[in-house]
């Protein structure tokens, strides 16, 4: 009996196939490794960097605004934001839960509902829910005691700012404020919004596959730079006076379209007052502050009550004094005469007859 012996040239051909497969093989996983470490490593060097470091942002403080005196006009002060990590509340204080919800309902009103629904979120982004926003530094004590009497891991108390207007409703208009994201909205506070931000800062740490933060020496800070303040030339008292005395005329005369008035220094063009009457409350800039306007809308529903309520805020918003038109009048003949003063064409002890003419 023989048996069937393989020869060489069968072994080379075999040889050959094996070793192309290998080769292709080979080929395959060293174009993949280019592509991932050179040709697209931005990219996934990107993804990485979402799956392994988290980040928490240092809001900076926004610089106050101030009168011609130093005295504060607009401030921010320090708040917090109270965050929920669900993950961490699954893992360490889900038996808890009766708990922490009849505190936070206590302290903020939450819903059982709602707060159930922040316990059960995943996925990325999941580990930030936030309960309550802009709380004032008390009730924020009482529940850093709470957390610490009842070891809760799964809330964070992170610092803010909130934006601060002592005088109310004093020159509302030219100050302007801020919205729901702390950018500046008209006025002062929106043309000068870049100086008076600041930059956030921000603090980097690594995270573990569990999502969990490593130890300290993985974690960078990057310090908020605090924003620039302002000094404005509009002296308060006479800010004061000027719309006490445009309030009393608005009261007398009822005019339709608002009223508005400048003090200025003639010399030097310095603005020394403001104001437009009536105006509204800075630190409630979504209430309608005439009280015509706000008797009127209640008498309207639905969508017609809704247009004129937007149309009615923003028209409180708007600094009459330079955003609308005006028809000069009488008032432009100090302009006429400097003018023919300037030329020599009359003197001081010229006189003018004029005559009364109706303008339509």
């Amino acid at each position: 009996m023989s048996t069937f012996q393989p020869t060489p040239k069968m072994k080379r051909r075999l040889n050959i196939w094996i070793m192309s497969g290998v080769l292709v093989f080979v080929g395959a996983i060293i174009f993949n490794m280019f592509n991932v470490s050179v040709a697209e490593s931005d990219m996934y060097q990107k993804l990485a960097n979402q799956n392994q470091f988290g980040s928490i942002a240092i809001h900076a403080n926004r610089g106050s605004i101030y009168d011609a005196n130093g005295q504060i006009l607009a401030q921010s002060a320090t708040v917090f934001n109270i965050i929920l990590d669900p993950t961490t509340f699954r893992d360490k204080d889900s038996e808890k839960f009766d708990l922490i919800y009849s505190k936070l309902q206590e302290l903020f009103n939450t819903k059982k509902e709602d707060f159930e629904e922040m316990t059960k979120k995943t996925g990325s982004g999941a580990r930030y829910q936030v309960i309550a926003k802009k709380v004032e530094k008390p009730t924020a004590d009482l529940l850093t005691t709470f957390c610490k009497e009842n070891k809760i891991s799964c809330i964070s108390i992170l610092q803010d700012t909130k934006r601060y207007y002592p005088q109310g409703d004093l020159a509302a208009s030219v100050i302007g404020f801020l919205d729901g994201d702390g950018n500046g909205q008209y006025g002062l506070e929106a043309y000068y919004d870049d100086y008076l931000a600041g930059v956030d800062g921000r603090i980097v740490s690594a995270r573990d596959a569990q999502g969990n933060e490593m130890p300290y020496r993985y974690e960078k800070t990057f310090d908020a730079k605090d924003g620039n303040s302002l000094v404005l030339t509009i002296d308060a008292t006479l800010q004061h006076y000027l719309e006490k005395g445009l309030k009393e005329a608005v009261s007398l005369h009822n005019p339709q379209n608002r009223s508005c008035g400048i003090i200025m220094n003639a010399k030097t063009g310095a603005i020394l007052a403001m104001a437009t009457v009536p105006g509204f409350d800075l630190n409630s800039p979504a209430e309608i502050y005439d009280e015509r306007i706000k008797e009127q809308l209640a008498q309207l529903s639905g969508d017609e009550y809704r247009n004129a309520y937007i149309t009615a805020r923003e028209k409180q918003w708007k600094n009459k004094a330079i955003t609308e038109l005006y028809y000069p009048g009488s008032v432009f003949k100090v302009v006429t005469g400097s003018s023919a003063l300037e030329e020599k064409v009359i003197d001081l002890n010229s006189t003018f007859v004029c005559q009364t003419v109706d303008v339509y």
